[in-house]
């Protein structure tokens, strides 16, 4: 509606300073930089501490990051690639499909209004994933999450 009215650009400076004013204070005031900030222990802290509270063997001998040689051999390397390419695609999806809906003879208001929805659904889809990931683990919550995701795809090809 605002695209129509006063043009992408302008809707667009509107919207990036009113996320700014909205999130700034959030991002400065909740949001923490280590695990120790909040009083955690890092993920896989359990496995280095034995029952005395000293470091074990292990904890004192743990090799950092692995050689690009063994990086291309394993999995989750190319998972991790998979993942960074799929969210660079949906980014530049999330950037163009205003535009591109315009092109093909949408109605931009209506588009931007659908585009507007998906991206509240996807805060309040992060902010529920969050909150479910503390309550239950991250395999649960991803697991759960990525069968939402799969769902969601299925009734688009319906």
């Amino acid at each position: 509606m605002w695209i129509a009215a006063y043009g992408w650009r302008t809707t667009y400076f509107y919207l990036a300073a009113s996320a700014l004013i909205i999130a700034l204070p959030f991002v400065l005031g909740l949001v923490k930089s280590r695990p120790s900030d909040k009083g955690l222990k890092p993920y896989g802290a359990e496995k280095f501490e034995t029952v005395n509270g000293a470091a074990s063997q292990s904890a004192t001998n743990v090799a950092r990051g692995v050689t690009a040689a063994k990086a291309l051999k394993s999995p989750a390397f190319y998972l991790a690639a998979i993942t960074a390419g799929g969210l660079a695609i949906f980014g530049t999806f999330s950037v163009q499909m205003v535009a591109f809906a315009g092109s093909v003879g949408f109605d931009i208001a209506k588009a931007g209004s659908v585009m507007s929805f998906l991206m509240i659904g996807l805060v309040i889809g992060k902010v529920l994933y969050g909150w479910v990931n503390d309550k239950t683990g991250l395999v649960f919550s991803t697991v759960v999450f990525g069968l939402l995701g799969v769902a969601g795809l299925l009734l688009l090809l319906k």
